[in-house]
């Protein structure tokens, strides 16, 4: 008997100490729950726009996409208004749809190179090094 008295007091003793269960939120509490994150920048870098040139109204980005063995140079060109039309909406003031063809966005993509062959990879690197030429070009004292 004495056995199955300490068996007690044990059992007693663990449902005591069992840990708190955790509340099990749903996809949406998840996503309200959820926090910006806090700031990247650096407060003591300089940041520059180095795809734009000066008064130029368009942006150059460049991504470089790559899959195993290939890689392949893209290039997409985006005027200022779309990006405005993007952040502030079309109810921002001056805002005026028929100018231009500010919408439409000017892509450009290379082939895929296969870096196998060393006939593409020489092209390859190639365009990356006018893609790194042009993003480090002096533009206008800055």
């Amino acid at each position: 008997m004495e056995g199955i008295e300490t068996e007690k007091k044990d059992n007693n003793e663990s449902d005591a100490k069992e840990p708190k269960k955790r509340k099990i939120q749903g996809p949406k509490q998840a996503y309200l729950a959820t926090k910006p994150p806090e700031s990247q920048w650096e407060p003591k870098m300089e940041y520059r726009c180095i795809g734009k040139e000066p008064g130029a109204g368009l942006d150059n980005i460049y991504l470089i996409s790559s899959i195993n063995h290939h890689l392949s140079l893209v290039n997409i060109r985006i005027d200022d208004r779309y990006l405005d039309f993007i952040t502030r909406g079309p109810e921002q003031e001056g805002f005026d749809p028929s100018t231009q063809e500010w919408w439409i966005l000017d892509v450009k993509r290379s082939i895929w190179f296969d870096l196998f062959d060393p006939g593409d990879r020489a092209e390859a690197m190639r365009g990356l090094w006018g893609v790194m030429r042009w993003v480090n070009r002096d533009v206008g004292g800055s």
